[in-house]
């Protein structure tokens, strides 16, 4: 029987735990890749085989359990996007509003909030700039960008955490991985 192939005289419970055990690890890696910080990654794990539990005796194909648990993975984490987006607005206009002591007291529309983000890469390091650009906005592994720069992926995986801790600092708590996502969906031109 092939590796992936789950027996099918096992009960549901017994049958959810093998496809459970083998599916974790590769689905964890596929979420964590998306979504940002253990708790969120566990979080849509959880929903993705709650989902599952609730249909899996409509699954009659195991071999297709990992890409329908991708496609549960990313349907919740665009949910979330979602959910998310709506918070960043509000928190923008809500700082907006409140930083602001000017005639014109209008939110922030997505160029501003796209220019303040530029600026605030543009004041990384040239280095730590580049790192970070072609891994969060161009979608560059640290692989390929180690073999472009020509330095070793752990040089790249410092130059990302100084700037993602450098750019958190500039954006309000937790809206910098939504504002990231907003500009790699071009939905912040």
């Amino acid at each position: 029987m092939p590796e992936n192939e789950i027996p099918s005289s096992l009960s549901q419970a017994d049958r959810f735990e093998k496809i459970y055990v083998s599916t974790y690890s590769r689905l964890y890696s596929f979420v964590k890749y998306y979504v940002w910080g253990d708790d969120a990654v566990k979080d849509v794990l959880q929903e993705c085989y709650i989902r599952l539990w609730e249909n899996l005796a409509t699954v009659k194909d195991d071999k297709k359990i990992l890409p329908l648990l991708r496609t549960y993975a990313t349907n919740i984490t665009i949910d979330a996007v979602r959910k998310k987006s709506k918070e960043l607005e509000r928190a923008i206009i809500y700082y907006s509003q409140r930083e602001s002591t000017s005639a014109a007291d209008e939110p922030l529309n997505s160029r501003e909030v796209l220019e303040i983000y530029r600026q605030a890469v543009n004041a990384l390091p040239s280095q730590q700039r580049k790192v970070f650009q072609m891994v969060r906005e161009d979608g560059l592994s640290h692989q390929e960008v180690s073999e472009q720069l020509n330095i070793s992926t752990h040089t790249i995986k410092r130059h990302m955490q100084e700037a993602l801790h450098t750019l958190r600092g500039k954006f309000p708590a937790g809206t910098l991985p939504l504002l990231l996502l907003l500009v790699n969906l071009g939905k912040i031109p």
